[in-house]
């Protein structure tokens, strides 16, 4: 049985970031590319050659094609998935009370 592919909003500076950020790692994982943003530098071995060059460039252009143009432009110096998730990750991941709350627990 195949897994329909599934879609989330657009993430924009006054949603909340840890529910975004999980949806769009499933999001990653139904399309194999959650390594991109996970490691730099260090993909799975079949990852080679073109392989690998298409595998970034879907998941950065999965990445930004889920964000809104505020959050965009937050990004505009990122050249590619990895660091994309870390900018994001430093921006919003722990700008919330409940985010401080969900990673105490």
């Amino acid at each position: 049985m195949s897994v329909p592919k599934l879609e989330t909003d657009k993430f924009h500076a006054k949603s909340e970031f840890v529910t975004w950020r999980r949806k769009m790692k499933v999001v990653l994982v139904q399309n194999k590319i959650t390594p991109a943003i996970s490691t730099l530098n260090k993909y799975p071995e079949s990852w080679i050659g073109e392989i690998l060059a298409e595998k970034l460039g879907d998941t950065y252009s999965c990445l930004t094609l889920h964000l809104k143009d505020n959050v965009l432009r937050e990004i505009n110096e990122t050249n590619n998935a990895y660091e994309i998730w870390a900018k994001l990750e430093t921006l919003y991941l722990g700008k919330s009370l409940s985010n401080k709350i969900y990673f105490k627990e």
